[in-house]
């Protein structure tokens, strides 16, 4: 078991990490990995609704949310500051689409461990699908708003003129 909290461990300092080194901002990384945050709470919640417990065969689907999560946010913060620098909309249709179609393949991709017969590999396919919609709805409902809200806040970046 210890092996395994420390494999989420893992995953959630290399995310962080990562997302840092493409936003280099603490405020964007905390924003763009809420969907993370939530989705993961959100999920342990289903957990219970679905009586699903963590054993051997379904315990490694939290770095696998971890990273479907962290991707889902970051795609949604990264095209808001491109909008932002760019003067264009702030969250276009066309990165709604992306992220629900990648959502969505994703979320067909792990159900569909739920048609085995294995009652491990069932409960593995069931935890994932959940965390990734759990994610993917963080992402789509919940960061936007954060974004309007806090992001809004930060003053946007200085440019640096050619010649200074």
């Amino acid at each position: 078991m210890r092996e395994i909290l420390l494999s989420i461990f893992y995953a959630i300092v290399l995310v962080t990490a990562i997302t840092w080194a493409l936003l280099r901002s603490v405020r964007g990384t905390l924003l763009s990995l809420s969907p993370l945050a939530l989705g993961v709470l959100w999920t342990l919640g289903f957990m219970d609704v679905f009586g699903l417990q963590f054993n051997l065969a379904n315990v490694w689907a939290l770095p696998l949310i971890i990273g479907t999560a962290a991707e889902y946010g970051l795609n949604i913060f990264v095209r808001y500051l491109e909008g932002r620098d760019d003067g264009g909309p702030a969250l276009p249709r066309s990165t709604v689409m992306a992220v629900v179609l990648n959502g969505l393949t994703t979320i067909a991709g792990f159900g569909s461990l739920m048609i085995a017969h294995h009652r491990g590999i069932f409960g593995l396919g069931l935890l994932l699908t959940i965390g990734a919609a759990a994610s993917l709805v963080a992402s789509l409902a919940v960061l936007p708003v954060l974004i309007r809200l806090l992001a809004a806040r930060a003053p946007a970046p200085r440019a640096v003129s050619p010649g200074a």
